[in-house]
């Protein structure tokens, strides 16, 4: 892909503070890859792990999926949804500190009309199994605070066909300064305008308006996927100093 993009660059600042959280419970794998064709039975299996001291109650639910910030989000429905191709054989189950849990998974197709990548979540919410006997306080009513706990794996289906592709329509770039006016960050949107994902990786060369080079780099979007219907965000940083004036963006 050849992009070329004339570029006025702008200073600002910009702050995020990400909050971070422990869970007691765990799914393995995280991402499940799978090639199916139409009509054909896939099983395959998800481990879910208490690594707490308290016995959880746990509940599997299959949802459709959508992709914020590269993240996977449960949603109710999606135009490429697979969740209702998507059966779970153990739905509720008990785990024990410590303990386990192989999940089978069956999934299935249509046999007709159905081509590209299709997406899915499945999730495990575990509720810790408290005393019964708590203490109460003098009006009789006892007090705490109950947590609860989410892990999610996210479904990525390929189902071969004719006219599987991706195509890519890239959005316009934009310069962000660092922090105390050092350096200088570049970001690129990119939107999958196909029916299948995929990844992406490019090379960046930043040029002046007289066309000297100022520096090169690699942008990437992580591990994540671009999937149909969606945006990601290519992000990389440049170590060099711009001053004000024109610049020229060549993403190869």
């Amino acid at each position: 892909i050849n992009l070329f993009f004339v570029i006025i660059v702008t200073f600002t600042i910009l702050l995020i503070v990400c909050p971070c959280t422990y869970s007691q419970l765990s799914i393995i794998p995280s991402i499940v890859e799978l090639n199916s064709y139409p009509g054909a039975l896939r099983t395959f299996t998800i481990s879910v792990d208490n690594t707490g001291e308290l016995s959880l109650s746990c509940t599997m639910k299959v949802s459709a999926m959508k992709l914020v910030e590269g993240m996977p989000v449960e949603i109710d429905d999606a135009s490429r949804s697979c969740k209702n191709w998507i059966s779970v054989k153990q739905e509720s189950f008990k785990l024990k500190p410590k303990g386990g849990q192989q999940i089978v998974c069956r999934l299935q197709a249509p046999p007709k009309g159905v081509v590209g990548g299709y997406y899915a979540i499945i999730s495990c919410l575990g509720i810790p199994e408290t005393n019964q006997n708590q203490d109460l306080n003098k009006s009789g009513v006892s007090s705490g605070i109950n947590f609860s706990y989410k892990v999610l794996s996210a479904i990525i289906l390929t189902v071969p066909g004719p006219n599987l592709k991706a195509v890519i329509e890239a959005g316009i770039p934009v310069f962000e300064t660092g922090e105390s006016g050092k350096g200088y960050t570049i970001k690129l949107p990119l939107r999958n305008l196909g029916n299948i994902h995929t990844r992406m990786s490019g090379t960046a060369e930043i040029r002046s308006e007289a066309g000297q080079l100022v520096e090169t780099f690699t942008m990437g979007s992580g591990r994540g996927f671009i999937l149909p219907e969606h945006e990601r965000l290519f992000t990389s940083k440049g170590s060099v100093n711009l001053s004000d004036g024109l610049y020229i963006a060549n993403i190869i």
